[in-house]
């Protein structure tokens, strides 16, 4: 039974932290600290065990527009989105409005490419295959087959007939999205080992003298009590900015932060770089080109096919000594059709969603894979791939996705601004190097000359000839996947987490998600990595609760 000021973490329900008493302490054998997709993955692995386990959400089970602005910080580098709008604080995290798009790292995404700095992660491929099969029931996918060949065959959709030896169709997998609070909250509140806590907001990770082990963590409410939680083990699940700034916050016995001895928390911070419009082609034989595998389609019963894209083989990626550029083609009409789609979401203003959930629906209703879902299930109705009513197909728009290169310059570091629970607020620093531009003009080229040289037709290149890695067109953005600011590695002197997620040198904190990846890959979709990464987690802390 827990003692006077003290909670057991034992009880079996979802709390609403607001509701302790000040000073309270909980107890647990593995405090897991953010309640999305990596945080509830890893607590629902644990469930029905005998490890007690307390999850920490810093919302709550709803939209908050105060709890929200805690993920406000500056921007000091390239323009990027505010933070209090590129993810979403309440339970159930950015999977509340997650797309859905799956694809898992390909083998060479793992290895290190002499011509990429600071590439390479110290797991192989094969080290994570296993937990891939594992996402399937969580993500809600098909086979864990990505291969071109299996989709082509399964849907009878064609690729575009270009050299193989120069060009290959990657597979992105969709089905609907799997939104974790819906999908599990009932599984943690039921639970007998799980106790979730909403409103719980991390303030410090407090250790020991020689800071080889966290001892408790200070956590506080908005307007309400403060509290701790005292576990064996802690687990940071707070996404690719987050699990950096409490890491930096944490200095009561280093000054620079946990697990910062070599000024790496916070570095290499990465994103997935969308380009729209940036080449046009105008087909040779617009009636003899089918919508093949490059466009989103849906099949019986409103299941919408994968989706591929272009992509430059790893042979030329290598001798040309370039990070990943990634092609979305979507079709040209020379009625309206899907196009005018898009120039409806284009109309939307800002001004006419006031409120910051409002915005956050209005960058799904922006970005153009939805709109053109919308267009093609209303139309799209036929097997065979025929446009219909769409109009004539006249030509391709192209959109590329580039793997932005490891790049300790691309940063988040603490400001002296504070929150309202008085925590030291971030900055973001978004830089590039020239290979990620580089990247961009010359994958354009390869394409234009490839695209003429098959017969497909001639293609116009909508990008300046500037290699300059701070000038970008006006329509680049990032994809909203915050990437690498705590990356895995081998040694404390590349990174801040070893293989197994382990903070180096501090032998109970581990850290979950996106931010121990030490590359982009050429993967555009971080999430079933995400997953399959915290399911290896989840592994590695039964193992040791064994011990």
């Amino acid at each position: 039974m827990a003692g006077a000021g003290r909670t057991d973490a034992q009880a079996p329900m979802i709390h609403d932290a607001r509701k302790l008493p000040d000073g309270e302490q909980i107890e647990a054998d593995i405090c897991v600290v953010g309640a999305g997709a990596a945080g509830i993955t890893i607590a629902t692995e644990l469930a029905g065990s005998d490890i007690r386990v307390c999850l920490l959400e810093s919302g709550d089970m709803e939209y908050d527009e105060k709890t929200q602005s805690l993920y406000a910080g500056d921007d000091t580098g390239y323009p990027y989105f505010p933070l209090d709008d590129a993810r979403l604080t309440y339970f159930g995290g950015t999977t509340n409005h997650w797309a859905g798009w799956c694809r898992p790292y390909n083998a060479d995404d793992f290895e290190k490419r002499d011509w990429v700095p600071h590439s390479g992660w110290p797991i192989a491929r094969k080290e994570v295959e296993p937990y891939y099969e594992r996402t399937r029931p969580i993500l809600n996918l098909g086979p864990n087959d990505y291969t071109t060949e299996f989709w082509r065959d399964r849907t009878g959709l064609p690729e575009i007939a270009l050299d193989k030896a120069k060009f290959e169709t990657e597979i992105r997998q969709f089905r609907t999205p799997t939104r974790f609070a819906e999908k599990y909250r009932n599984d943690l509140a039921g639970a007998g080992n799980i106790a979730v806590y909403l409103n719980a907001n991390a303030l410090e990770l407090v250790t020991a003298g020689d800071a080889s082990r966290v001892s408790r963590l200070r956590v506080a409410t908005i307007d309400g009590p403060r509290f701790t939680v005292a576990a064996k083990s802690y687990v940071l699940a707070m996404g690719g900015i987050e699990n950096a700034r409490i890491l930096l916050l944490s200095r009561g016995s280093q000054p620079a932060g946990l697990g910062n001895g070599h000024d790496l928390v916070g570095r290499f911070f990465i994103e997935h770089v969308r380009i729209d419009d940036v080449a046009l082609i105008a087909l040779a034989d617009p009636d003899n080109l089918r919508p093949g595998l490059y466009f989103n389609r849906f099949g019986e019963n409103g299941v919408r096919f994968p989706r591929g894209m272009l992509s430059l083989a790893r042979d030329v990626l290598r001798a040309e000594r370039l990070v990943h550029v990634k092609f979305n083609l979507t079709p040209v009409f020379k009625s309206p059709g899907v196009e005018s789609a898009k120039a409806i979401a284009g109309s939307l203003s800002r001004a006419e969603f006031p409120d910051r959930f409002g915005q956050h629906i209005l960058n799904i209703l922006g970005d153009f894979d939805s709109v053109i879902d919308a267009g093609y299930k209303t139309v799209f109705n036929d097997k065979e791939g025929l446009f219909g009513s769409l109009g004539k197909l006249v030509g391709l728009r192209a959109r590329v996705v580039i793997e932005q290169g490891p790049n300790p310059e691309s940063r988040v570091k603490l400001t002296d601004k504070r929150d309202i629970l008085g925590q030291q607020k971030l900055e973001m620093h978004w830089k590039f190097t020239r290979q990620d531009k580089h990247s961009l003009l010359r994958s354009l080229r390869i394409l234009a000359a490839e695209v003429g040289r098959s017969g497909l037709g001639r293609m116009k290149i909508n990008v300046p000839d500037d290699d300059s890695p701070d000038s970008w067109p006006e329509s680049m953005e990032g994809g909203y996947h915050h990437l690498g600011t705590t990356r895995m590695s081998d040694s404390p002197r590349e990174g801040v987490v070893d293989r197994n997620c382990r903070v180096h040198g501090i032998a109970n904190l581990f850290v979950a998600g996106s931010s121990v990846f030490p590359s982009g890959g050429g993967s555009t979709t971080p999430t079933i990595t995400i997953v399959a990464l915290a399911l290896r987690l989840a592994d590695h802390l039964k193992k040791e609760a064994a011990l």
